[in-house]
């Protein structure tokens, strides 16, 4: 699962969001947190409400409470679309 998830922090979150996991001591709970907080800042601060801006807050939020609940695999299914949904950035 780790593989998994560090190859979608690698392709996309890591670079949008500058959340790297390997400095996260929360390890991927603490990692998707954070990457989820970064989307609703700029949702905040732009005071726009851009499609992909809020889908991929959304896709992040979801993972973050995946991993929190410590369900790893269930963090990946939204971490998947997120993938696509950030292409469009």
């Amino acid at each position: 699962m780790d593989t998994l998830l560090q190859s979608h922090a690698a392709l996309w979150f890591t670079p949008v969001t500058g959340v790297d996991p390997a400095t996260c001591a929360g390890g991927w709970p603490e990692a998707l947190a954070r990457a989820h907080r970064v989307f609703a800042d700029r949702l905040e601060e732009t005071g726009a409400e851009g499609e992909t801006l809020n889908s991929l807050s959304l896709m992040l939020g979801i993972a973050a409470e995946n991993a929190a609940a410590d369900n790893l695999y269930q963090a990946c299914v939204p971490l998947g679309w997120g993938e696509t949904l950030s292409q469009n950035l």
